[in-house]
């Protein structure tokens, strides 16, 4: 049995997973990954994204209209690193707008509504945040994306339906 949660992060993993140039993006993504805290900047590999699972906190406690719903605001941080060459003549601004773009379309494809988390529903998703992360000693930098998804299941019921 799959958490309804679980099926909300590797839907925004596939997402990003469609970054590419073939899908109209400007560049492709090496890897995503999902961590389990901040990034390593030594560890940094080109054009990669870290998919972080933060806080979930109860979105309605009263449980809805007949007080058997559970509703959840999960929230993630994406983190997409990408690194310059001391030799590149592309804008810092470019490459960071790019990033913060290219996560902004990906998150915004996913057909929510569809997302397959049957007895759950995912109610609502936002981009909160796009913070930009400054180039450091070895030309890594990127974008830090806070977002949330708001989700609500019977309260005895937190898998997906198999």
């Amino acid at each position: 049995m799959t958490p309804i949660a679980e099926s909300i992060t590797l839907a925004i993993v596939a997402a990003l997973e469609e970054i590419t140039v073939a899908n109209g993006y400007p560049f492709t993504v090496s890897t995503v990954t999902r961590m389990r805290s901040e990034f390593d900047p030594d560890a940094v590999v080109d054009k990669s994204a870290n998919v972080i699972e933060r806080t979930r906190a109860e979105a309605d406690p009263e449980g809805g209209e007949s007080g058997n719903l559970q509703s959840w605001n999960q929230s993630y941080m994406i983190h997409l690193c990408r690194r310059l060459s001391d030799t590149s003549s592309t804008a810092i601004g470019t490459v960071l707008n790019e990033s913060a773009a290219a996560i902004e379309m990906a998150i915004e494809a996913i057909d929510w509504d569809a997302l397959d988390i049957s007895p759950g529903v995912a109610t609502d998703h936002r981009i909160t945040d796009i913070e930009p992360i400054e180039p450091t000693g070895g030309g890594v930098l990127g974008v830090l994306v806070s977002m949330f998804v708001i989700y609500r299941h019977p309260r005895q019921s937190p898998f997906v339906a198999e």
